[in-house]
């Protein structure tokens, strides 16, 4: 009995240290190219299980990174490795934003989701950002003023007219996002409060605000569209 035991246990053992090499094997190959032939040589879920330690079996019915981004939550993943990879997803995200900022012209508050939509619907908690233009609507920096809970004693019309300043704008969209993703999106009357309250503040040094426009989910709120600015 305990022979049989043993001997089942030499084989358990003997299984994992094949699927180990076997894992290893993959990565010698995906390094391999890496370093061969550059980043670009490798699939998304490649660079992903590269770059956080995973075995490539684990990813292998995820084929985009968009499949990546809404299912490896429910893989059999340990949480520093689920870390690892919402960090990729943040980073890659803010790179493209940054990139697409920097010849981006603000028309309608559509231009506003374009840019901002895809990075602020997958945040976890609420975000106040403001859109800074020149004269000809092109997009000069977004600056985030605040993180956390949305409110008046927060978002201070000072801290958002420093940065229009600094940055010589010649007007800002306020923008924040919704977690929730509640659909329809519904400006609170502390979204109200805040907007008539920059919009009074930026009119009395000559930085007109534009709009004001709620993120959440594939959505957005124009409170000027609403006729709320």
């Amino acid at each position: 009995m305990f022979w049989k035991w043993g001997r089942y246990r030499m084989y358990e053992q003997l299984s994992l240290i094949g699927k180990e090499r076997k894992k290893d094997k993959k990565n010698l190959e995906i390094r391999e190219r890496l370093e061969k032939y550059g980043i670009a040589s490798l699939l998304d879920k490649e660079a992903v299980a590269f770059l956080c330690d995973i075995s490539l079996e684990k990813l292998d019915q995820l084929e985009t990174f968009e499949d990546l981004r809404n299912r490896y939550q429910l893989l059999p993943l340990t949480k520093i490795q689920k870390q690892k990879i919402e960090a990729i997803f943040n980073i890659s995200v803010r790179i493209a934003t940054e990139k697409a900022s920097k010849d981006a012209f603000i028309k309608c508050p559509n231009d506003i989701y374009d840019l901002l939509g895809e990075e602020m619907r997958h945040l976890k908690r609420k975000e106040f950002r403001i859109v800074l233009l020149n004269t000809k609507n092109k997009v000069l920096c977004i600056k985030t003023i605040s993180i956390g809970s949305l409110n008046a004693s927060i978002v201070h019309p000072r801290e958002v007219l420093k940065e229009a300043i600094l940055n010589s704008c010649a007007s800002f969209i306020a923008v924040h996002n919704h977690p929730s993703a509640a659909i329809p999106i519904v400006a609170s009357a502390e979204d109200i409060e805040i907007t008539k309250r920059l919009k009074q503040a930026s009119e009395i040094i000559g930085i007109q605000l534009l709009d004001h426009v709620i993120l959440s989910g594939n959505s957005f709120l124009s409170l000027r569209q609403h006729g709320l600015i």
